[in-house]
């Protein structure tokens, strides 16, 4: 990227990078490791045209997501659908879960020719 004067790197991780939850100090510990990674490569390489940016997630429903959703609603005694609704999904704005299409879209346009002429670039 150097050599070339031009490069992408994208960060993805959770919503876990920008707010913290409780029990969770291992994995929020790390995703905001990731974070404070991303800001400072976008600083530190602003000039050379290489830009870093974050993809911050709410839920994906992935096979993972999918367990904690089922093992919620058995020790709450509740139904997956107010897992979803009620638990996960609650402070995602959309109410809905993230679809995988919408975040390669994201990054196929991120990693194209053509941002090189926005600036995207992380703000700090």
């Amino acid at each position: 990227m150097l050599e070339t004067d031009w490069g992408r790197i994208i960060n993805i991780f959770s919503a876990h990078g920008l707010v913290a939850f409780p029990f969770k100090s291992a994995y929020v510990t790390a995703k905001h490791g990731i974070m404070g990674l991303t800001k400072t490569t976008a600083l530190e390489r602003a000039q050379q045209n290489i830009m870093c940016n974050p993809i911050c997630l709410g839920y994906v429903m992935t096979s993972l997501v999918y367990k904690r959703v089922t093992d919620t609603a058995v020790a709450r005694g509740t139904s997956e659908q107010q897992v979803k609704t009620g638990v996960m999904l609650k402070a995602q704005w959309t109410k809905k879960f993230v679809e995988i299409e919408e975040i390669a879209g994201t990054v196929f346009f991120m990693l194209t020719q053509r941002t090189k002429y926005y600036r995207y670039q992380y703000q700090c």
